[in-house]
């Protein structure tokens, strides 16, 4: 019930045919919900992750890989717009086209050592875009035939055995890797509208822990404190929230073949069945493992042979001989997708594409970085990056002043 009335107010921002991520919170009011709701809403999530694996098993022909959004709500619900097909929100028919994403390189699924630089080689033509998108820039895709991959980007359909057209954005999934909340200015809209889209979507979304759920690191980077400014009961609402991270699962394996996980890997970490035997709730980074897997970071650099201790004090920096080691007793995966670092592209390959960094919260702190995310099909990965979209402050925000508690929601799936 709390999940549908959730979506049910962001159901004007998704429909608009103008919709535009920018006019979030300055054009277009931002849903506020009363604590009887958050509580309802969390209460559900919880029990949803308490009975699921800490090792998640994802299989698809179209997935969405999104890093760390830290609070930008703009980024989310761009995301949504172009690869969440909006009829899955809600019952009104979702026929208007979505934009295609602005950049994006295409790497081969099936040649993990094919090495390809994100800036190199790429294919530039003039796509579809809206005011928050740029040309597309594609690298090369897995038969080195542009034109065959602008007809693929180019096209919403598919068409099925029967010869019947049918919308990919149907069949879509979404993983999210992490860290929904903090630094950024509308952590809790993310964390809220994500745990709703899972709870109505709980076979096509997905939601990883980061480091910035738990509540060691969340109760002073600006999750806390956005909870304080806005609700009186705040002290019990974000004890409610850390009760339901502390059941969000670890990692996954996508396709049978890629590790997903928020940070990376740990030389505690030998297989990756291992994961499930981590007991829910986990609440602290008392074990090392799990730490590892919450902060760790990669390193191509040649002097790095083997797992190095990390400056953020916390965690590991891990070599391309630990991540091929890794690979060898854990058969067939090999490739890891991960997120915990900013990167200026959206999307860092390293390793020869076997470790992939996403980060989709543009505009981090300083930075004017693009919003990045992997698109996994059965054949490739692509890379996509979105233009950044400058931040509105928190307390200047356009909102909707009534806290809804209740509505009708006849009209939700």
């Amino acid at each position: 019930m709390a999940a549908e009335i959730v979506l049910r107010k962001y159901e004007s921002i998704f429909l608009a045919p103008d919709f535009k991520p920018s006019r979030v919170g300055r054009e277009i009011p931002i849903p506020k919900f009363s604590i009887f709701l958050l509580k309802s809403l969390i209460g559900d999530s919880r029990r949803k992750h308490e009975h699921e694996p800490q090792l998640l098993h994802i299989k698809g022909d179209d997935i969405v890989v999104v890093g760390d959004l830290h609070g930008n709500i703009c980024d989310l619900l761009r995301i949504l717009h172009h690869h969440f097909r909006r009829d899955l929100l809600t019952l009104v028919d979702g026929n208007n086209d979505v934009p295609n994403y602005s950049v994006a390189d295409v790497f081969n699924n099936t040649q993990a050592n094919h090495h390809s630089n994100l800036n190199d080689n790429k294919h530039v033509f003039q796509g579809q875009n809206n005011d928050d998108d740029n040309d597309e820039v594609l690298g090369d895709n897995v038969n080195h035939n542009p034109s065959h991959l602008i007809e693929h980007k180019n096209s919403t359909n598919v068409v099925n055995e029967a010869g019947n057209k049918r919308d990919r954005r149907l069949d879509t999934k979404l993983l999210f890797l992490g860290d929904y909340v903090d630094r950024g200015n509308f952590s809790l809209e993310v964390i809220t509208l994500l745990m709703a889209l899972e709870l109505r979507n709980p076979e096509r979304v997905f939601l990883l822990r980061g480091n910035h759920e738990f509540q060691e690191i969340n109760n002073k980077y600006g999750f806390y404190q956005q909870l304080v400014n806005e609700y009186r009961e705040a002290d019990r609402l974000y004890e409610k929230f850390n009760d339901a991270f502390n059941y969000f699962s670890l990692a996954a394996i996508v396709n049978g073949c890629t590790f997903a996980v928020h940070g990376g890997i740990s030389p505690q970490l030998k297989r990756i069945t291992q994961i499930d035997t981590f007991e829910k709730p986990i609440t602290n980074f008392d074990d090392v493992t799990v730490t590892d897997m919450m902060w760790s970071d990669p390193s191509d650099n040649s002097l790095y042979n083997d797992f190095m201790e990390s400056n953020r004090g916390r965690g590991r920096i891990f070599s391309q001989s630990t991540v091929l080691k890794f690979f060898e007793r854990n058969g067939p995966i090999s490739r890891i997708i991960r997120a915990h670092q900013w990167v200026k592209d959206g999307v860092l390959s390293l390793m020869e594409n076997a470790v992939f960094t996403v980060f989709s919260a543009s505009c981090y702190g300083v930075h004017q970085n693009p919003c990045g995310i992997l698109k996994i099909t059965r054949d490739t990965f692509e890379a996509i990056k979105y233009p950044p979209i400058f931040h509105v402050d928190r307390d200047k925000a356009k909102k909707n002043n009534r806290r809804v508690n209740n509505t009708n929601t006849t009209n939700f799936i």
